[in-house]
């Protein structure tokens, strides 16, 4: 087997892409529960589904949101 180089993983320090990157996931995040039933707040309600959030409040207000990252490079074709 040939020994392929497509996917590399990072802990800690992320690169200024993948801080932005993340910026921009947890303002996506804010403003999807600002337009919903909760108004902006990320606290759990008793009327609330688990799948009208995509993360959970600890999850959303974590410095940083992410310290990890998974990058996978694929060709055409593959």
């Amino acid at each position: 087997y040939a020994t392929l180089l497509w996917q590399a993983m990072r802990f800690g320090d992320l690169p200024n892409w993948a801080i932005e990157l993340s910026c921009c996931i947890h303002e996506a995040v804010y403003l999807f529960e600002l337009n919903g039933e909760n108004h902006g707040h990320l606290t759990a309600c008793a009327h609330c589904k688990v799948e009208e959030h995509p993360f959970p409040a600890d999850l959303l207000w974590r410095e940083p949101l992410f310290d990890q990252m998974i990058v996978n490079v694929y060709h055409p074709g593959e």
